[in-house]
């Protein structure tokens, strides 16, 4: 894979005609953009001059011919991990880069948001990026990251599990939050009770009032 990779996906214009904020989406594993693009048609009635944006992954899925993924799952040791999501990483940050400079926009009028290996992305992604982004959202998902950030500022995430997560552990959410606090990271978390891997109405629902909260404070 080389950097002139270029992500596609799915879109949704803001409202109001004009963007003046940025969410990209992110999906999990063997899924696609169109399966995000929907929490953008939920959170646009309250963020107008939002626009959204939900690439599909950079390779096929290796379990699926229908869907995509970010990076392999087959060995699910961190270090594996890390190694794979720094080769996609320059590559979603020149999508990033490539998005926010279209719309004149900056790193803090952008928020990432993912699901699962997508909440993986968004965290590695965020952390790392020169100049912080206005905050990230990560369901159900993990902190898969080895060294320090060198931004002045952190941006603050939002991490929402399912207690009865049958593929990702829940236990990751309060390790990814103990790691976030000890970077100096403001992180708020909230437990889904008896729900598995996935979304649920009260998930969707914290992620739009931390949108707002992230975008609107300008």
């Amino acid at each position: 894979m080389h950097n002139t990779t270029i992500l596609t996906g799915p879109s949704l214009h803001p409202l109001s005609g004009e963007t003046k904020q940025l969410v990209i989406l992110l999906h999990g594993y063997g899924a696609n953009g169109d399966d995000l693009i929907e929490l953008g048609h939920y959170w646009s009635s309250s963020l107008p001059e939002a626009e959204f944006l939900a690439p599909h992954a950079l390779f096929p899925c290796e379990m699926t011919s229908l869907g995509y993924q970010w990076f392999s799952l087959a060995d699910w040791q961190p270090s594996v991990l890390l190694e794979q999501i720094k080769v996609a990483a320059p590559i979603l940050n020149k999508f990033i880069d490539q998005s926010l400079e279209k719309r004149g926009l900056k790193d803090d009028d952008l928020v990432l948001m993912g699901f699962s290996q997508g909440a993986m992305m968004a965290l590695y992604t965020a952390l790392t990026r020169p100049l912080s982004c206005a905050g990230v959202i990560g369901y159900s998902g993990s902190l898969i990251y080895g060294e320090s950030t060198g931004q002045e500022s952190q941006p603050p995430v939002l991490l929402v599990h399912g207690d009865a997560d049958e593929v990702v552990p829940y236990e990751a959410m309060s390790h990814a939050q103990k790691r976030l606090s000890s970077m100096g990271i403001p992180v708020q978390t909230y437990t889904c009770p008896n729900f598995g891997h996935g979304i649920d109405q009260k998930g969707i629902e914290l992620g739009g009032k931390f949108l707002r909260e992230q975008l609107l404070k300008k």
